[in-house]
């Protein structure tokens, strides 16, 4: 005898099973069911013909999934590309801070700064830098989301250009941090001098994992409150 609570349930693991559909999805797709069921029982099919009738209109399992693995896709690509892309631009960040704050050693070591005081600078000229990336960086996210999505960077070859303009910078700020600046502050200072500095800076950064979450906690209160959903950006 034909059950049609069974006949559902079945028919739900069915969509289940394939592993393409949200439980959203399968919860939606089962009330699209339900009405067309009670629909045409109405008009006087009996339970399992209208059960039938319904399932055959929504649509079979492999089609449905097929349908919904191309919607589900791309909700999952673009959080996929919203981590890469956090990610480099943490990278751009601590780069381009880290490039700052060793050119501020290298005025430093001009102005005829040494040792800890050079130290202590660079320390200072970083987490500044860094609350003042991130709030750029809010700015700019707050600006993108109020023109709305029709931007150049809403299309895939704007985020393309988007995460190499991030990638390049990130790159360019890291060598001068790392590698330029450090070589002309090596060379003012002379062999010496720089191993001073060098000590300095190293016991003044073990500061660092005191000062990130300040500055963290910083940011999170001075940033404005979103009290409605106005400007923000759903993916």
């Amino acid at each position: 005898m034909f059950e049609l609570e069974n006949a559902v349930a079945d028919w739900r693991n069915r969509m289940t099973a394939a592993g393409v559909c949200t439980q959203a999805d399968v919860a939606e797709l089962e009330d699209h069911l339900r009405e067309q069921v009670q629909r045409l029982g109405g008009a006087g099919l009996t339970a399992e013909e209208a059960f039938l009738v319904a399932a055959r209109r929504l649509g079979d399992t492999a089609s449905l999934t097929q349908e919904f693995r191309k919607v589900n896709a791309r909700p999952m690509f673009m959080r996929l590309f919203w981590m890469i892309a956090g990610i480099l631009v943490y990278l751009l960040v601590m780069s381009a801070s880290a490039a700052v704050a060793q050119a501020s050693v290298t005025i430093g070591v001009v102005a005829g700064l040494r040792g800890m005081a050079l130290a202590l600078v660079s320390m200072a000229v970083q987490t500044v830098s860094v609350m003042a990336g991130v709030l750029v960086l809010f700015l700019l996210s707050r600006a993108g989301a109020g023109a709305g999505r029709r931007g150049f960077f809403s299309c895939a070859a704007g985020k393309v250009v988007l995460v190499g303009v991030v990638t390049i910078a990130s790159v360019v700020s890291g060598v001068f941090a790392r590698i330029v600046l450090p070589a002309l502050t090596a060379r003012l200072l002379g062999p010496e001098g720089y191993g001073r500095m060098a000590a300095s800076l190293a016991y003044a950064r073990f500061a660092w994992p005191v000062l990130i979450p300040m500055v963290l906690a910083v940011i999170l209160i001075a940033l404005p409150r979103q009290t409605h959903n106005d400007g923000l950006c759903n993916v």
